[in-house]
């Protein structure tokens, strides 16, 4: 089994490349017991939306809420698992 550095790690890379099967497996496994690798990999999907809105230039007000809404969550969960 994968630690959390080389799951996050892994997370991070496959934002510029695919996945081999054995690591969508580890991937997989790892994400069903770990709430703060789930949390993380929220995170680097919320990053990716956001920008990728920000640079086609569909942000509206409900973007821009959602956004902000998303944000607020995710900095509510990582104070929780945190602190």
């Amino acid at each position: 089994m994968k630690t959390c550095a080389e799951i996050t790690q892994l997370l991070s890379e496959i934002q510029d490349r695919e996945m081999s099967f054995a690591e969508n497996i580890a991937a997989r496994t790892h994400l069903m017991m770990c709430k703060g690798c789930r949390s993380y990999k929220n995170q680097l999907n919320f990053l990716r939306d956001a920008v990728r809105g920000f640079t086609a230039g569909r942000v509206d007000t409900l973007m821009n809420k959602k956004i902000r809404n998303s944000y607020l969550w995710q900095v509510r969960i990582y104070r929780v698992n945190c602190f």
